[in-house]
């Protein structure tokens, strides 16, 4: 039961992971054309918000994987 519980605890980050990094790669491919970097601001902060959801998630996974091996 201990490392199925493991097991979906990693599964679900790394699943929130893939959405967060695909969704931060769509973001990062919107062509802005000419407009004014002060326009871009809404966007630049969402991708910000995206990256560190990210490294977040990546701590947590290797939190996780610390965790599990000293058991």
């Amino acid at each position: 039961m201990k490392q199925k519980l493991i097991d979906l605890t990693e599964k679900r980050i790394l699943k929130e992971m893939y959405e967060d990094e695909s969704l931060l790669k769509k973001m990062l491919d919107i062509d802005t054309g000419d407009v004014p970097p002060e326009q871009l601001d809404a966007l630049l902060v969402r991708i910000q918000q995206l990256l560190g959801k990210v490294a977040t998630n990546q701590d947590k996974i290797i939190m996780l994987q610390d965790i599990t091996d000293d058991c």
